[in-house]
């Protein structure tokens, strides 16, 4: 692996941000459904897994089909 040591710290902290945005946007999505419907912190903790299952997933999807894991 011959990747310069600045194109690695990209590409961690797009894993980064993609991750961070994903778990907000499930806790802000959460916390807005649970001001309509009454039941905090309900929906924002369902939210946070929502958005780290996700980002999980995305962050094994990019690994896969940068390292050349099999392609579906």
């Amino acid at each position: 692996m011959d990747r310069p040591l600045w194109q690695a710290l990209a590409l961690a902290s797009s894993f980064a941000v993609t991750a961070a945005l994903l778990v907000a946007a499930g806790v802000v999505g959460g916390r807005w459904v649970d001001g309509r419907l009454g039941t905090s912190p309900l929906f924002a903790v369902l939210g946070l897994f929502a958005g780290m299952g996700v980002g999980g997933y995305v962050f094994i999807r990019q690994i896969t089909r940068i390292f050349g894991g099999s392609e579906r």
